[in-house]
């Protein structure tokens, strides 16, 4: 079974968790999520940012990426809590 790790770590968080879990699948190919607009924001700044993000319903465009999702069978998905929500990257990853 061909598995695929994708994952959006603003972080690096969700980043270490791929990796254990990449060390746990070795066959298993990972795809880092990555938006234009991610930068290093202050403390409170990240999280009003991020809130509104999530509550805005923004969909960031994504920095492209070249793998063919239908060559895999199974997905494992990781994103960080942002607002009681996943992170505005995964959104617009899943549409």
């Amino acid at each position: 079974m061909k598995t695929l790790i994708v994952y959006y770590s603003y972080e690096g968080n969700c980043a270490l968790i791929a990796e254990k879990i990449k060390v746990a699948l070795p066959d298993a190919d990972t795809l880092r999520l990555s938006t234009a607009e991610d930068k290093t924001r202050g403390f409170l700044a990240k999280y009003l940012w991020g809130a509104k993000q999530v509550f805005c319903g923004k969909r960031p465009a994504l920095v492209s990426y070249s793998v063919d999702l239908g060559a895999y069978d199974f997905l494992i998905i990781g994103t960080p809590v942002w607002a009681f929500s996943y992170a505005p990257a995964m959104r617009s990853f899943l549409e």
